[in-house]
């Protein structure tokens, strides 16, 4: 199905070239927002690790789940629109 665009105030169809480069920048900010989501999920990990140790307390089951749907927070992101109804697990 053709793209159009509108230059100078004319409707006009996408050259090859002009969908190209789109779909170029939509990758691209898609990438970014995904590797900004795979850093966040780093962090929050991160500030959890020592529930992980054996010299501390057993983990919770609302511990493990947090840390497991951390893991799995990128599952199934194919675009933009699913990074943006990203919700976060609540820290328990």
């Amino acid at each position: 199905m053709p793209r159009y665009t509108i230059v100078d105030g004319v409707h006009r169809q996408m050259t090859a070239e002009e969908e190209a480069h789109f779909d170029s920048l939509a990758t691209k900010d898609f990438e970014l927002a995904l590797d900004y989501v795979r850093q966040r999920r780093t962090k929050l990990l991160a500030e959890t690790d020592y529930w992980t140790l054996s010299d501390t307390a057993e983990m919770s089951d609302a511990q493990r789940t947090y840390r497991q749907n951390l893991r799995d927070i990128t599952n199934g992101i194919t675009t933009l629109t699913d990074i943006e109804n990203l919700v976060w697990p609540t820290k328990p």
